[in-house]
């Protein structure tokens, strides 16, 4: 007797889940998940979802045209027959960009903790201001393998399999079975979502399939708001996770005639752990939040782009919280017949609306699998808000219908029959059930209605926030490792915030995962140089520099550059403890001569000049190394290398080479002052001229002249002399700011 009130309570529970919708569960038709990627429904279906962040590039009409015909001609043979369907999903909320820019900023926040830069104030302005400018959305695809793609043999072997696999098992009524996808599907569907990725990046489209457990914190996400906000902290269990065994609820877990509760939840369970409640016809509430769905009950008559949906939406000077879900089932002009056979039987009633229908039915089987292919199209939408702000939510849900039905001149109907099934239509992955009525539309048109043109940032997260027109978060990481160069072109009339945009990208840099620490253990700044005209950049630097701890804010310099020898730059100087330069600056200052050298009107220095540069170069770094002539040490050329080696108790004789105090002060750890001191043992421009007088160098170039007629080194030496005279910042013995790597601020504009 027993027995019997168990088996009639198991049947009811099914009947009133699954077919009359007593319980929200119901609505739910994932029972368990296969693989990395793959989730499976309760009749045998698999899915997968994807995260689809859009174009990488800005694209125009006729790229997103292109790139829907290249669509639609990957897919027509997967989408011509029933078995597939394509659920793309886009959710649009402003508290979803509060969370956004706190995400990103905390990440900003620990990158200047560990730098050494107190920006607190700085990041508390950007997190109170930036949401108000900021919309935050989310876009996905699911994609539904039916067990219809097997053939009659593959079914009869799969559920052969699963008898055997179930054979010997424990009940467990409310626990995941594992294991439940069949193979064979298994396989096509794989193959799908394989191409899927492959063709969508091929057009430019940014798609990515998600771990299970990704895709089912998204799902949580889009049933509760609130979950959406928080992001992937919530987890499911899933077969292959720790569950920890619960208390027994029914006689058979106490008995352990049932191991549901030692086994993973239901997955329908874990998602919908709400309470439910109808308000009216049109609004749910679920938890703490309160739904109003309707459904697209005729379609479009114009193809419009989805983003002029998004524009719509928030000309409406309202934010709102809403939702839309597409789905494109395969084999779309089979599922028509019926309708096409009524509409030929009853063209007598209405004939001239009828005969609309039976053309356009005729123009659909003409295109399908010719021109396009034909697939079944249905579009729910939702909006959403607290339960307490009911007045808000029905605001907000007229104001999109309307906005939806401008759109390309569509028809809605909120009142369905089911409030909860109208709302859970728009929801993601749940089931690829909508109260929608079915559409007969081409490929080509239900791409084109997809949100498949948003904007989409190659990076996660990114020290620079960027914002689309419409108000997406476009996060900008500079010097990343997603490029492969790194050249910003920046071009605006006088006064439109060319300025304001560099330092904000320079701020970014600063404020990047790239700099590592120092041998003390503290950050570092990234070095950064600056060259402007004017002063745009000063406030970018006091800002950096009065954030910097004290004994370290000489990092961050501004420099007025004035051509005065208290601002001489040393082009000869070279990387700390060297004796010649590298060949790319033994380069540059042949071309710096060369330069320096070339007659005034003339696009080009005289013939000889180059190779007379780079053997007086060669030269004056070997007449003044440590074997041949070294600059004597002279004290009171720089007090910072006199304190330094009276601190370190360096023997002094008139022998003392400035080399050999660059090295002892390097060995001892201070490399501010042995940069110092190499500013005064390596070449200098004026040194030139004495060096190419030199017999080694002179001899190759005695008999050459230039055009003037003057000797080739009278030429040279000229002008390096006029050079030194006209231009004094190029003297580099007296100045502040010699071309040292290891001295030279982070900052340093001119």
């Amino acid at each position: 007797m027993l027995g019997g009130i168990g088996l009639l309570d198991s049947l009811a529970a099914v009947i009133g889940r699954s077919a009359l919708r007593k319980s929200l569960d119901g609505y739910c038709r994932l029972v368990t998940s296969e693989g990395e990627n793959t989730l499976v429904a309760d009749d045998g279906s698999l899915v997968t979802m994807f995260r689809l962040e859009g174009f990488r590039s800005m694209p125009g009409e006729k790229e997103i045209s292109k790139a829907v015909t290249d669509l639609r001609l990957a897919f027509s043979s997967q989408l011509g027959a029933p078995g597939y369907t394509l659920q793309f999903w886009f959710g649009h909320t402003p508290d979803l960009g509060a969370a956004d820019i706190n995400r990103a900023l905390a990440v900003t926040e620990g990158v200047a903790a560990d730098t050494g830069l107190d920006i607190h104030d700085l990041i508390d302005e950007r997190r109170q201001l930036l949401p108000q400018r900021l919309t935050g959305e989310r876009c996905f695809t699911a994609l539904w393998s039916r067990p219809t793609l097997l053939t009659r043999q593959e079914i009869k072997t799969s559920s052969e399999k699963a008898r055997r696999d179930a054979r010997g098992a424990p009940p467990m009524r409310h626990a995941q079975w594992p294991s439940l996808a069949i193979d064979a599907l298994m396989t096509r569907h794989r193959s799908f979502g394989e191409a899927l990725v492959r063709e969508s990046n091929i057009v430019g489209i940014e798609i990515e399939p998600l771990k299970v457990h990704e895709a089912l914190a998204e799902i949580k996400g889009v049933l509760n708001p609130e979950y959406l906000i928080a992001g992937e902290r919530w987890k499911a269990i899933l077969p292959g996770d720790f569950a920890r065994a619960r208390m027994p609820k029914t006689a058979r877990e106490l008995k352990k005639t049932d191991v549901s509760n030692m086994l993973w939840p239901l997955l329908a369970r874990q998602l919908i752990s709400e309470h439910g409640e109808v308000i009216d016809q049109t609004t749910v509430q679920l938890g703490e939040t309160a739904f109003s769905g309707f459904d697209i009950s005729l379609g479009p008559e114009v193809v419009v782009q989805f983003n002029e949906l998004i524009r719509r939406v928030l000309d409406s000077n309202q934010r709102i919280s809403w939702r839309v879900s597409m789905l494109i089932d395969s084999g779309g002009f089979q599922g028509q017949a019926f309708k096409e056979t009524y509409t030929n039987m009853m063209t007598w009633t209405a004939p001239i609306h009828n005969s609309r229908i039976r053309a356009a039915f005729e123009k659909l089987r003409r295109d399908d699998g010719a021109a396009d292919t034909v697939v079944r199209w249905r579009c729910s939408f939702a909006a959403w808000a607290p339960k307490t702000q009911m007045e808000l939510l029905q605001r907000h849900v007229a104001t999109l219908r309307r906005t939806v039905e401008r759109w390309g001149n569509c028809q809605t109907d909120a009142l369905v029959g089911d409030p909860v099934q109208c709302v859970m239509s728009s929801t993601l992955a749940l089931n690829a059930q909508s109260t929608a009525p079915a559409a007969a539309a081409s490929l080509a048109d239900a791409f084109a209605l997809a949100p498949i043109a948003r904007p989409a940032s190659p990076w996660q997260l990114g020290s620079v926030m960027f914002r689309t027109k419409d108000g997406k978060l476009w996060p900008y990481q500079p010097g990343s490792s997603k490029q492969l160069g790194w050249v910003d072109l920046i071009v605006g009339t006088p006064g439109s915030g060319k300025s304001v945009l560099m330092n904000s990208i320079n701020l970014g840099v600063a404020l990047s995962r790239q700099s590592g620490r120092s041998r003390s253990n503290e950050g570092l700044l990234p070095r950064i140089s600056i060259i402007d005209i004017g002063p745009s950049s000063s406030g970018l630097i006091s800002l950096i520099r009065d954030a910097l701890p004290v004994h370290r804010r000489h990092e961050a310099v501004f420099h007025r550059l004035k051509m005065s020898e208290q601002y001489s730059v040393n082009p000869f100087d070279l990387q700390l403890c060297m004796r010649t330069p590298f060949e790319y600056e033994r380069a540059y200052l042949v071309n710096l001569c060369c330069l320096i050298c070339t007659p005034d009107g003339e696009e080009a220095t005289y013939d000889g000049i180059s190779a007379l540069a780079g053997a007086t170069i060669d030269e004056a770094y070997k007449f003044f190394s440590d074997s041949r002539s070294p600059k004597r040490y002279a004290r009171s050329d720089s007090f910072e290398v006199d304190a330094a080696l009276d601190e370190l108790g360096f023997d002094i004789d008139t022998a003392t080479t400035w080399y050999e105090i660059t090295d002892f002060l390097f060995s001892k750890g201070k490399y501010h002052e042995a940069a110092l001191a190499q500013r005064y043992a390596v070449p200098t421009l004026p040194d030139l001229v004495n060096i190419s007088n030199s017999e080694i160098v002179r001899e190759p170039f005695r008999d050459m002249k230039v055009p003037t007629g003057e000797d080739v080194l009278k030429a040279f030496q000229r002008m390096l002399t006029a050079a030194c005279r006209d231009y004094p910042i190029l003297d580099g013995r007296r100045g502040s700011m010699c071309r040292t790597p290891a001295s030279s601020p982070s900052i340093s504009p001119a």
